[in-house]
């Protein structure tokens, strides 16, 4: 399911366009402190939405910083 497709069925408005953020996509790996690719693709929206997209579906973080 895309992006896009799970905002609709979960009755959420995507703000503008989508635009990926690589940069986030990366954490810090605590003993050797090299950077990691977390396995997700994050993008956010012009509305200041967060959205995660991985293996196991879609997740978005609102602006005021809830969960969908």
């Amino acid at each position: 399911m895309t992006i896009r497709e799970y905002a609709k069925s979960v009755g959420f408005e995507i703000v503008g366009k989508l635009t990926r953020r690589p940069e986030w996509e990366y954490t810090r790996d605590d003993f050797t402190g090299k950077k990691k690719h977390s396995g997700c693709k994050h993008y956010s929206d012009e509305g200041g939405n967060e959205y995660i997209s991985g293996k196991r579906g879609v997740c978005i973080v609102t602006a005021d910083d809830a969960v969908i």
